[in-house]
């Protein structure tokens, strides 16, 4: 099954979960089991997710997501 196909059956994406992250700014236990579950699920991670994945880093090196 290709990565858009597995999209399409899985509307929660790596992407989206980061988004919600970021608006949210907290990051909580259950956010994080979720994005390592996707990552092995999701067989290839897209520019753009890879681009969120480092925004979500850069956030939490500089403070700016409360851990929850």
């Amino acid at each position: 099954m290709n990565s858009q196909a597995m999209s399409a059956l899985n509307p929660l994406t790596i992407g989206k979960v980061i988004d919600r992250i970021i608006a949210t700014g907290r990051l909580t236990r259950s956010d994080q089991k979720l994005l390592h579950t996707l990552s092995r699920i999701q067989p290839s991670i897209s520019h753009e997710e890879n681009h969120k994945i480092q925004r979500l880093r850069d956030r939490l090196q500089m403070g700016l997501l409360k851990l929850i």
